[in-house]
Protein backbone atom coordinates (compact mmCIF):
# COMPACT_ATOMS: atom_id res chain seq x y z
CA UNK A 1 0.00 0.00 0.00
CA UNK A 2 0.95 3.47 -0.88
CA UNK A 3 -0.68 6.68 0.07
CA UNK A 4 -3.93 4.52 0.70
CA UNK A 5 -3.50 2.43 -2.86
CA UNK A 6 -2.52 -1.28 -3.76
CA UNK A 7 0.59 -1.08 -5.39
CA UNK A 8 0.41 -5.01 -6.69
CA UNK A 9 -0.06 -4.32 -10.32
CA UNK A 10 0.77 -0.82 -10.77
CA UNK A 11 3.79 0.06 -13.20
CA UNK A 12 6.77 1.07 -12.44
CA UNK A 13 6.02 4.12 -14.38
CA UNK A 14 3.02 4.74 -12.28
CA UNK A 15 5.14 4.68 -9.35
CA UNK A 16 7.32 7.45 -10.18
CA UNK A 17 4.57 9.30 -11.15
CA UNK A 18 2.76 8.39 -7.50
CA UNK A 19 6.07 9.95 -5.56
CA UNK A 20 8.51 6.96 -5.32
CA UNK A 21 11.86 6.70 -7.04
CA UNK A 22 14.32 4.20 -6.10
CA UNK A 23 18.45 3.41 -6.16
CA UNK A 24 19.37 -0.15 -7.04
CA UNK A 25 21.76 -1.95 -5.16
CA UNK A 26 24.21 -1.94 -8.12
CA UNK A 27 24.70 1.42 -10.03
CA UNK A 28 23.05 1.58 -13.71
CA UNK A 29 24.62 4.45 -14.90
CA UNK A 30 25.35 5.42 -18.71
CA UNK A 31 29.24 5.21 -18.67
CA UNK A 32 29.39 7.72 -21.82
CA UNK A 33 27.63 10.18 -19.48
CA UNK A 34 29.01 12.51 -17.20
CA UNK A 35 27.80 13.73 -14.29
CA UNK A 36 26.03 16.56 -15.30
CA UNK A 37 24.67 15.40 -18.09
CA UNK A 38 22.92 12.17 -15.84
CA UNK A 39 21.58 14.97 -13.80
CA UNK A 40 20.22 16.92 -16.55
CA UNK A 41 18.55 13.45 -17.49
CA UNK A 42 17.03 13.48 -14.25
CA UNK A 43 16.05 17.11 -14.02
CA UNK A 44 14.66 16.42 -17.26
CA UNK A 45 11.84 13.98 -15.82
CA UNK A 46 11.16 16.07 -12.79
CA UNK A 47 8.51 18.14 -11.85
CA UNK A 48 8.82 21.60 -12.74
CA UNK A 49 7.98 23.05 -9.61
CA UNK A 50 11.75 21.86 -8.42
CA UNK A 51 13.32 23.74 -5.57
CA UNK A 52 16.58 22.74 -7.07
CA UNK A 53 19.23 23.32 -9.73
CA UNK A 54 21.82 21.19 -11.25
CA UNK A 55 24.41 23.15 -9.45
CA UNK A 56 23.01 22.30 -5.97
CA UNK A 57 22.38 18.67 -6.90
CA UNK A 58 25.99 18.68 -7.40
CA UNK A 59 26.89 20.22 -4.58
CA UNK A 60 24.36 18.89 -2.05
CA UNK A 61 25.61 15.13 -3.38
CA UNK A 62 29.34 15.66 -2.94
CA UNK A 63 29.58 15.79 -6.81
CA UNK A 64 30.87 19.19 -7.89
CA UNK A 65 34.27 18.13 -8.56
CA UNK A 66 33.22 15.70 -10.93
CA UNK A 67 30.84 17.66 -12.94
CA UNK A 68 32.08 16.63 -16.41
CA UNK A 69 33.54 13.15 -15.42
CA UNK A 70 32.36 10.27 -17.06
CA UNK A 71 30.53 7.98 -15.21
CA UNK A 72 32.95 5.42 -16.27
CA UNK A 73 35.51 7.55 -14.51
CA UNK A 74 33.84 7.57 -10.94
CA UNK A 75 34.36 5.91 -7.47
CA UNK A 76 31.84 3.06 -6.62
CA UNK A 77 30.89 5.59 -4.04
CA UNK A 78 30.38 8.73 -6.48
CA UNK A 79 28.25 6.29 -8.61
CA UNK A 80 25.97 5.54 -5.68
CA UNK A 81 25.63 9.57 -4.82
CA UNK A 82 25.21 10.17 -8.19
CA UNK A 83 22.18 7.43 -8.93
CA UNK A 84 20.75 8.73 -5.33
CA UNK A 85 20.95 12.35 -6.54
CA UNK A 86 19.02 11.36 -9.69
CA UNK A 87 16.58 9.86 -7.67
CA UNK A 88 15.87 12.79 -5.38
CA UNK A 89 15.55 15.00 -8.01
CA UNK A 90 12.79 13.23 -8.92
CA UNK A 91 10.83 14.77 -5.71
CA UNK A 92 9.74 11.69 -4.64
CA UNK A 93 7.42 11.09 -1.56
CA UNK A 94 9.26 7.86 -0.97
CA UNK A 95 12.82 7.19 -1.66
CA UNK A 96 13.78 3.12 -1.70
CA UNK A 97 17.78 2.63 -1.07
CA UNK A 98 18.75 -0.73 -1.92
CA UNK A 99 22.06 -1.77 -0.43
CA UNK A 100 23.24 1.74 -0.68
CA UNK A 101 27.02 1.53 0.29
CA UNK A 102 27.46 -2.26 -0.87
CA UNK A 103 31.35 -2.11 -1.96
CA UNK A 104 31.95 1.26 -0.48
CA UNK A 105 34.85 2.18 1.49
CA UNK A 106 34.04 3.00 5.26
CA UNK A 107 34.67 7.28 4.64
CA UNK A 108 32.27 6.79 1.79
CA UNK A 109 29.62 4.90 3.68
CA UNK A 110 30.03 7.74 6.94
CA UNK A 111 29.62 10.31 3.99
CA UNK A 112 26.67 8.76 2.57
CA UNK A 113 25.07 8.33 6.15
CA UNK A 114 25.34 12.19 6.65
CA UNK A 115 24.02 12.77 3.36
CA UNK A 116 20.82 10.25 4.19
CA UNK A 117 20.47 11.97 7.49
CA UNK A 118 20.39 15.54 5.78
CA UNK A 119 17.64 14.08 3.55
CA UNK A 120 15.38 12.70 6.52
CA UNK A 121 15.89 15.77 7.96
CA UNK A 122 14.54 17.60 5.08
CA UNK A 123 11.33 15.84 5.04
CA UNK A 124 12.50 13.26 2.64
CA UNK A 125 10.93 9.47 3.52
CA UNK A 126 13.42 6.77 3.12
CA UNK A 127 13.30 2.88 3.07
CA UNK A 128 16.87 1.33 3.36
CA UNK A 129 17.99 -2.27 2.35
CA UNK A 130 21.00 -2.77 4.17
CA UNK A 131 23.15 -5.07 6.11
CA UNK A 132 26.13 -2.77 7.42
CA UNK A 133 24.66 -2.84 10.91
CA UNK A 134 27.66 0.18 11.44
CA UNK A 135 25.44 2.39 8.87
CA UNK A 136 22.08 1.31 9.92
CA UNK A 137 23.22 2.29 13.35
CA UNK A 138 24.20 5.63 11.90
CA UNK A 139 20.73 6.40 10.05
CA UNK A 140 17.83 4.19 11.42
CA UNK A 141 15.69 5.08 14.17
CA UNK A 142 13.43 2.32 13.14
CA UNK A 143 14.58 -1.01 12.21
CA UNK A 144 12.61 -3.96 10.34
CA UNK A 145 14.76 -7.41 10.23
CA UNK A 146 13.50 -10.62 8.08
CA UNK A 147 14.50 -13.40 8.36
CA UNK A 148 14.02 -16.35 5.48
CA UNK A 149 11.01 -14.37 4.13
CA UNK A 150 9.15 -13.88 7.33
CA UNK A 151 9.05 -10.47 9.54
CA UNK A 152 11.18 -11.30 12.61
CA UNK A 153 11.54 -7.96 14.59
CA UNK A 154 10.01 -4.50 13.97
CA UNK A 155 10.90 -1.53 15.92
CA UNK A 156 12.90 0.70 17.69
CA UNK A 157 16.44 0.42 16.86
CA UNK A 158 17.88 0.04 20.50
CA UNK A 159 14.81 -2.50 21.34
CA UNK A 160 15.91 -4.28 18.00
CA UNK A 161 19.56 -4.74 19.03
CA UNK A 162 18.67 -5.88 22.68
CA UNK A 163 16.55 -8.49 20.74
CA UNK A 164 18.25 -12.08 21.43
CA UNK A 165 16.86 -13.66 18.73
CA UNK A 166 18.15 -11.07 16.41
CA UNK A 167 21.44 -11.44 17.70
CA UNK A 168 21.61 -15.17 17.09
CA UNK A 169 19.86 -14.70 13.82
CA UNK A 170 20.95 -12.01 11.78
CA UNK A 171 24.92 -11.74 14.00
CA UNK A 172 25.09 -15.75 14.24
CA UNK A 173 25.91 -15.84 17.95
CA UNK A 174 23.66 -16.14 21.06
CA UNK A 175 24.33 -12.50 23.22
Amino acid sequence: MFLGQDMSHVLPHERIRMGMSIKFQIPGVFPDLSVRQHLQLSLHRAKDDRPESLDELLQRFMLENEEHVLARNLSHGKKQWLEIAMAVSLRPKLLFLDEPVAGMSVEETHATGELIKRLSAAGLTMMVVEHDMTFVKQIASRVTVLHGGSLLADGPLDEILARDDVAEVYLGKKK
